[in-house]
């Protein structure tokens, strides 16, 4: 039965995310996604992309910037 609420690439990133899910145990970050689904994905599905991230199904990764090292003369 197909589902109207959602186009095919949207379909595919949830079954992506359900599957990853399966496999690691947590829900996946945005990162992950672009990575493997490519930026497209996001841009062209970002009204999709902000509701799975409402819903928990998606989440944001916090990534602090590297710490600069010092060298001491």
């Amino acid at each position: 039965m197909t589902n109207f609420f959602r186009n095919e690439m949207q379909s595919d990133i949830a079954l992506y995310i359900g599957n990853y899910i399966r496999r690691h145990g947590y829900t996946p970050d945005i990162n992950t996604l672009v990575r493997d689904k490519g930026l497209g994905v996001m841009l062209s599905n970002a009204p999709y992309i902000m509701g799975l991230v409402l819903m928990g199904m998606l989440r944001f990764s916090y990534v602090t910037p590297a710490k600069r090292l010092s060298v001491l003369k």
